[in-house]
């Protein structure tokens, strides 16, 4: 949908006509499944395919119109490895975490937990982990109902 919004801004899309392309693709890869895995596969493919391929043309173009050593200089002059290491880590953990979105989508304010709250979340978590190293065979279940 996020292509949708984007084909919308570009192309100067009306509300109207970004909500049919997106219902549109919606329709389509919905009857690509319903038609089965061998089709799924078939998509997948040719779509991972156009995705390196475009990789590879911005790689081509790159290399192709590079000017400047960009290891140089390696280190900053104003700066130590360990800090040069350490901005570097930041921005990129900003990056994954979505600090560079407008609207990030991910935050938000929640109230803190009451020790009844962090209990059951510890409870449902340990039950989980459990019944799933029970379905891998890794643990077995006794009388008592307790995992060892």
């Amino acid at each position: 949908m996020l292509a949708g919004a984007y084909l919308g801004s570009v192309l100067k899309l009306s509300g109207l006509e970004e909500y049919l392309f997106k219902a549109s693709v919606i329709i389509v890869f919905t009857y690509i499944n319903i038609r089965g895995i061998r089709d799924v596969g078939a998509v997948s493919t040719i779509i991972s395919i156009l995705v390196l391929a475009a990789f590879a043309l911005v790689a081509a173009v790159g290399f192709a119109t590079w000017q400047t050593n960009p290891f140089v200089p390696f280190i900053p002059p104003d700066q130590s490895l360990l800090q040069s290491v350490g901005y570097g880590l930041a921005i990129g953990m900003w990056v994954y975490t979505g600090g560079s979105n407008e609207h990030p989508m991910w935050f938000r304010q929640v109230k803190v937990p009451n020790r009844d709250e962090l209990t059951r979340l510890t409870h449902t978590i340990a039950q989980r982990v459990g019944r799933y190293l029970e379905r891998q065979g890794l643990v077995e279940r006794d009388t008592g109902n307790v995992y060892q």
